[in-house]
């Protein structure tokens, strides 16, 4: 996976709650990374998991709920970073 989503989960987990959160979160969980990621970088994709799992059980808030809120901030994220992306695809089918 590459580092741009974890970079962006972590400056979603600071904005949303605080840098101490960050800092928590990867205490809990087993990184090979120990939680340094670049934007470029390709990681394991079960380390993201971990980091979700992690930031639940901190924030009491389901899974599937900080999913589908990381999922709205990163697509925002995209479309900010990358716009032109999105100025060609007439459909769903031909974005992906």
């Amino acid at each position: 996976m590459k580092g741009i989503v974890f970079t962006e989960f972590f400056d979603m987990v600071e904005a949303v709650f605080d840098a101490d959160m960050v800092d928590n979160i990867i205490d809990d969980c087993d990184l090979s990374t120990h939680g340094a990621y670049t934007s470029v970088g390709t990681y394991p994709h079960t380390e993201l998991l971990q980091l979700v799992s992690a930031l639940s059980n901190h924030a009491d808030i389901p899974v599937k709920d900080l999913v589908y809120k990381y999922g709205h901030h990163l697509f925002s994220r995209f479309h900010t970073l990358m716009p032109e992306v999105f100025e060609k695809p007439q459909s769903a089918f031909e974005f992906l």
